[in-house]
């Protein structure tokens, strides 16, 4: 329970980030990979008929970068389990990953942090 609070508050906290901050990075660290690390582009997440999205990039430890937009369903963050999806910029699915809240993988963390976000901003609409 203590790690859904913490996520709600880094959501909440990423949420009024990205409408009130001026840093010098439009990016926010979400996870790391054996080889490299998943950010998240500020002011790019979407809830639209129960689909969440953002855009993601991956950078490699040799420093090659490749975006993505990542989506999951509501439903699926709702269960706690589901199907990320990664998507090429030109629309095309590039592959789709496991997602169990709370989980230890690569998935577990996009997955986490989304559906996060989606709750801070529910959450500040009420």
């Amino acid at each position: 329970m203590a790690k859904k609070i913490a996520l709600l508050g880094f959501s909440a906290l990423f949420v009024a980030s990205v409408a009130f901050a001026e840093t010098t990075s439009n990016w926010v660290e979400v996870t790391t990979a054996d080889d490299g690390i998943f950010s998240a582009k500020k002011g790019t997440f979407r809830n639209v008929k129960g689909d969440s999205s953002a855009l993601f990039m991956y950078q490699t430890k040799n420093k090659k970068v490749e975006y993505y937009k990542v989506s999951i369903k509501d439903a699926d963050c709702d269960s706690g389990y589901g199907e990320i999806r990664f998507f090429y910029m030109d629309g095309k699915l590039a592959f789709k990953g496991d997602y169990v809240a709370d989980g230890n993988s690569v998935g577990a963390g996009i997955g986490d942090f989304m559906c996060g976000v989606r709750i801070g901003l529910n959450t500040q609409k009420s």
